[in-house]
Formats: structure tokens, sequence, C-alpha cells
């Protein structure tokens, strides 16, 4: 088993993915630190089980998290779009 993992934060607003983990929860190392972009996360395998579920969990719920904040920005875009549709129609007549 690979005694580490490499996180890459893929949103555009990530820069620093040590700081997105951080807030999560989550713990692990800079890739500035080993001469990695800093969209990258080095996190430790070697630990315990339950160190591993919890990571496991962390990053579960971090992902799921984000899914939810797009479902709403895409649901919010759909609705607009009918409404400024809408407004312009007004504004034209």
């Amino acid at each position: 088993m690979a005694a580490y993992a490499w996180v890459k934060c893929g949103r555009e607003e990530d820069t620093d993915c040590y700081e997105v983990l951080k807030a999560a929860n989550i713990t692990g190392r800079s890739g500035s630190q080993f001469s990695a972009p800093d969209r990258y996360v080095r996190l430790s395998l070697i630990r315990s089980q339950d160190d591993f579920d919890i990571l496991i969990q962390r990053l579960t719920q971090l992902v799921s998290e984000e899914r939810q904040q797009q479902n709403h920005a895409n649901n919010f875009l759909q609705l607009k779009k009918p409404l400024m549709s809408t407004l312009r129609r007004g504004l034209v007549y």
C-alpha cells in the first residue's frame, strides 16, 4: 500500500488546497513543501484504520458539500433564465 496520497483541488478558485482541506478538518502537507503547486496536498496514509476511516469520511463530506453547492447554483441559474426572459419581455413592451 502507498504511504501517501496526493490530492488536487480542482475548482478554479481553490488555489491553496491545503487551506481548503484544513477548513474541512483534514490534515495534510502543502504541495509547495514538495516543489508541487499549491493546488496539491499530500495526505499521509500511515495511520490506524480508524484514522483512515475518518479521513475518508471527511473527504466524502467535503465532496458532498461541494456537489450540493453546485446543485444550488445550477438550480438558481435555471430559475434565473425564465425570470430574465420575463423581465426582458416586460422591458420591451
